[in-house]
């Protein structure tokens, strides 16, 4: 379900930081309604995360796009992946929801043939 991944902090950290740009990490933390602590505790994993794109978070009063640096290649590739995991994420959601709901229309098949073929063959 996409809850769960709008509900994660470093999702919404990140997905704040891909549409907004922020001058400090108090002022982003204000944005998200958490504490500042809590944010300092959230990024050198999310940093971990981004140096895979060879990518890093910075905060500056320049007013900028972003507050990721990395060259345009690797910005790109990264924005990529991320709204195509989310869009995954989505698709995987629907599909399992496909699945239940085959897997309900089968039980309740199974569960109707049974039903007939105990009723023809136990006559009253």
């Amino acid at each position: 379900n996409i809850f769960y991944l709008k509900n994660s902090i470093q999702f919404n950290i990140i997905y704040s930081l891909l549409t907004k740009y922020f001058d400090s990490m108090t002022q982003l933390s204000e944005y998200l309604y958490i504490s500042t602590p809590h944010l300092y505790r959230q990024m050198p994993e999310i940093k971990r995360f981004l140096a895979g794109f060879k990518i890093d978070i910075i905060f500056t009063e320049a007013k900028k796009k972003t507050n990721f640096v990395g060259s345009p290649k690797h910005l790109k590739t990264f924005y990529y992946f991320f709204y195509w995991a989310i869009l995954q994420w989505r698709e995987l959601t629907r599909d399992r929801m496909a699945f239940r709901r085959i897997f309900a229309i089968k039980k309740i098949q199974r569960n109707i043939s049974t039903r007939i073929y105990r009723s023809l063959s136990h006559p009253l």
